[in-house]
């Protein structure tokens, strides 16, 4: 069974407007097989509450941010929203070491949304 660890490289809190989805280009990799493209759903950031870069590889403050895959109810507030709807998002973004009882690791980056929430 694998554990993981997390290290906090960047916190962001935002308002932003929702700018619909967008259609990713992971078809244009070189790779084999080709991979379909994603859906991406887009925020463009309109002001920082807060910003916080604890590690040294964290994210800057962004202009545009997008999520993929997104689940439960960050999916469901998503499929509420218009595009130019304002809302607060918050994201992590996390370093993650993945190891293996055997002896093996891999350490990928991920962001999380921590909060989406329509604002009126």
């Amino acid at each position: 069974m694998a554990t993981y660890s997390r290290q906090l490289l960047s916190r962001h809190k935002t308002t932003a407007t929702y700018g619909g989805q967008e259609e990713g280009r992971e078809s244009m990799l070189k790779v084999f097989p080709p991979r379909p493209n994603k859906m991406w759903e887009t925020f463009h950031i309109v002001a920082y509450e807060s910003y916080e870069k604890p590690g040294q590889y964290g994210d800057a403050q962004q202009t545009i941010q997008r999520f993929t895959d997104l689940e439960g109810a960050h999916a469901a507030t998503v499929a509420k929203l218009n595009k130019g709807d304002k809302v607060r998002l918050e994201w992590d973004h996390n370093y993650v070491t993945r190891s293996e009882n055997g002896g093996g690791e891999s350490k990928y980056p991920e962001r999380v949304i921590t909060a989406l929430e329509p604002v009126a």
